[in-house]
């Protein structure tokens, strides 16, 4: 064709039709009269265990934990800021040691084995992903996440201390399940204790927190494992310190965020008033229920873990986990 008649080619206009059999709608409205919904409905009561009406046939169950999505939102950034460090340095312990292998391994006169510390820690901390959903699932996420706290930080100190390289290993396989749990149970602490709307932003917060924390500390690494005065022991000493204040501040500040809600309760449909559902939205002027609930106790929110264990999600989570692994595509990445 030539350019002249190139020229003279035009579009006047253009329609395009999409036909669609039936309406695509979901069942959370998210944007009530020009106010955002809180989805999913917070309680009025500062434990947790406030009880709608059963003439609409459903009702909060009576948990043994706090509503998490009543805490301040000064504590609540403050978790995301512990959680996400406890991630970073997690990752940091489990990769970061390949950033200066050639040292340790020369501490072990060439030992080839000493690569396994790396290969093997990094299957370790996919176990502790598949440990620990289960484990939190039926005895809450706050029990489980403070034991791999503290046991990260007991990694460490064993790793600095250890006195062959086969007790080097054995420490940092240990370290690397408890760093699985920022992998899988971190991230959903942060999106229990904040409302739909916000979720989408302080989890982008929590990933950046997690991926640049990570990158940075990798860089560093070296310059502590290869500085004479500290050596790759003080390595693990340093963050060892790191994941010790980690785990002291989890225990003070990161409180039980498992907590059972009813579907409606889920979808953001409201509290109830004089018989009616009344969503709840940013707007609406909140205030806790101090007269009929007993307030909320800073030493109570401290007890390891409330309530007891329903062992039973932990074998209905793995049912799940077991079925996802035979998806043709999850099967595929499992075999290569």
């Amino acid at each position: 064709m030539d350019t002249k008649g190139m020229e003279e080619l035009h579009i006047d206009h253009v329609e395009t039709c999409h036909t669609v059999n039936g309406s695509v709608t979901g069942n959370i409205k998210l944007i009530r009269d020009s106010e955002v919904v809180l989805v999913p409905t917070p309680t009025n009561d500062p434990n947790g265990k406030s009880v709608l009406s059963s003439t609409r046939g459903f009702s909060f169950p009576n948990n043994d934990h706090v509503d998490p999505l009543n805490l301040p939102v000064w504590q609540k950034y403050l978790i995301l800021l512990i959680v996400g460090t406890y991630a970073a340095t997690g990752n940091l312990m489990t990769s970061g040691l390949s950033a200066f292998l050639p040292a340790v391994k020369a501490s072990y006169n060439g030992d080839n084995k000493a690569n396994d510390l790396i290969t093997w820690p990094a299957f370790f901390m996919g176990v502790g992903n598949l440990l620990s959903i289960p484990i939190a699932s039926a005895v809450g996420r706050r029990p489980t996440y403070l034991v791999s706290t503290i046991l990260l930080a007991f990694g460490c100190l064993w790793c600095a201390k250890s006195e062959s390289l086969e007790s080097h290993i054995a420490g940092r396989d240990i370290m690397s399940i408890a760093a699985g749990t920022a992998e899988a149970l971190c991230p959903i602490i942060v999106e229990e204790i904040f409302y739909l709307h916000e979720r989408a932003k302080v989890v982008a917060a929590y990933s950046s927190l997690q991926t640049v924390g990570t990158a940075a500390l990798i860089i560093a690494s070296p310059y502590i494992a290869s500085n004479p005065s500290l050596g790759w022991r003080w390595w693990y000493g340093i963050f060892g310190c790191v994941s010790g204040a980690v785990a002291v501040l989890s225990i003070i500040f990161v409180k039980e965020t498992q907590y059972e809600r009813p579907l409606e309760a889920l979808r953001g449909e409201g509290i109830e008033s004089d018989g009616v559902l009344v969503p709840v939205t940013t707007n609406t002027k909140r205030v806790l229920d101090d007269v009929n609930y007993r307030p909320r106790s800073f030493l109570r929110d401290m007890a390891p873990w409330s309530g007891s264990a329903k062992w039973s999600r932990a074998v209905e989570c793995c049912k799940q986990m077991g079925q996802v692994i035979f998806f043709p595509d999850v099967l595929w990445l499992i075999l290569l």
